[in-house]
């Protein structure tokens, strides 16, 4: 087992996870310390109408797309308040189901036992991909978040596919920077930051700002690698493989090919 991440610590900048999380093991696989500290915050809806409506409609589908952990937990757990939690594992064993990545697909089995389909890479194009070539009437339900690309819909629109999108939570940026990650960051005891969107892209840059100079960046996609760049915050590495695998062979390429130089 390689150990090139020995010494070092990489910053992941959303909440720890309860049970393993699959991108920090992996960092540790290579000797890295690996600390948290959210930049995003994940709210409840204001209102929930559409969402309800969308939960009781469930069955006129032709199939559910979660576009992360965060839509399937709010869909469970709005569900589990209505008492119609029971109603909802039914049905998600009876349509098709789809995930983006594989962190998705296994929160999906975690919460209902179902399993899904998952396109090649962790981004909305792939997904809109796997969704036109399923060539159905019935319309895909997909729940999200209320920020995010708008990628999926507009290919979907474009290719007649039909749809309906529900919002399932809320997201905004922290407004106060961890301090301990800011004492961190100024003396250089973090050497890499991951980034997995484009919205935490946004907030890591508004919390930290010159502080991430003193760190590598290393990116999921490059859509969010162009969100970095148009803010002046360029990353050292970007996943080829759009998923948290992705990531950590990103850091580890970027590590041997600096040893190697």
């Amino acid at each position: 087992m390689e150990t090139l991440l020995v010494g070092q610590t990489v910053l992941i900048p959303r909440p720890a996870q309860i049970g393993q999380d699959p991108l920090g093991a992996g960092l540790v696989e290579l000797g890295a310390s690996v600390v948290y500290s959210p930049v995003i915050e994940i709210l409840p809806l204001e209102a929930w109408g559409e969402l309800d409506q969308a939960l009781r409609s469930m069955p006129n589908f032709r199939g559910i797309v979660f576009l992360s952990r965060n839509g399937i937990q709010a869909v469970v757990q709005r569900a589990e308040i209505l008492g119609e939690k029971e109603r909802l594992m039914k049905t998600l064993g009876q349509l098709h189901c789809f995930t983006i990545g594989q962190g998705t697909a296994a929160e999906l089995v975690n919460q209902s036992g179902q399993t899904s389909q998952v396109p090649t890479d962790s981004n909305s194009q792939s997904m809109a991909d796997l969704l036109v070539q399923q060539r159905v009437r019935a319309p895909f339900l997909i729940f999200r978040g209320n920020r995010g690309s708008q990628v999926l819909p507009e290919q979907l629109s474009s290719a007649s596919v039909p749809f309906q999108q529900v919002v399932a939570y809320r997201s905004a940026d922290v407004t106060v920077a961890d301090t301990e990650i800011v004492d961190r960051l100024g003396e250089g005891r973090i050497q890499w930051v991951v980034v997995t969107s484009s919205a935490i892209a946004r907030s890591l840059v508004g919390l930290y700002g010159d502080l991430l100079r003193r760190t590598r960046l290393v990116s999921i996609s490059p859509t969010t690698s162009g969100v970095l760049v148009s803010l002046g915050y360029p990353p050292t590495a970007e996943a080829q493989r759009y998923d948290f695998k992705g990531l950590v062979a990103a850091i580890a390429d970027s590590e041997r090919d600096q040893r190697g130089a």
